[in-house]
């Protein structure tokens, strides 16, 4: 019986453990915070680091963030798995939230302060 419980347990933990390293936890992103005035350290604090960025003639820039919206880890876990099992089963659902990408184009001034955004899906 002691066996059989430390088998159960170790394949317990073993999952786990390929769950935490195989799932990225990003929460969804508060775009409506995201407006003209904001300094750029705050929206790289709430967004990330850019994965673009170009420099404008008016010594401003325009920077493009990037997230993946929807749930908690746990939660898109398993609504990935669900969604993994209703394609197998033959019916269309709906994607995952893990495929849900968000991008952000944001415009700063010189001065480094958003001056105009734009949220949209690519």
């Amino acid at each position: 019986m002691k066996p059989v419980l430390l088998l159960l347990a170790a394949l317990l933990f073993a999952g786990c453990a390929s769950h935490e390293t195989g799932w990225k936890s990003q929460p969804s992103r508060n775009t409506s915070a995201l407006k003209a005035g904001m300094p750029r350290a705050a929206v790289v604090a709430d967004f990330g680091a850019p994965i673009t960025t170009s420099a404008l003639a008016d010594g401003g820039s325009l920077q493009v963030f990037e997230w993946r919206d929807g749930y908690a880890s746990d939660e898109r876990m398993a609504a990935a798995y669900m969604a993994e099992l209703n394609a197998k089963a033959g019916f269309d659902d709906k994607k995952p939230a893990e495929d849900r990408v968000r991008r952000a184009r944001v415009w700063f001034d010189k001065n480094e302060i958003v001056t105009r955004t734009e949220i949209y899906a690519p």
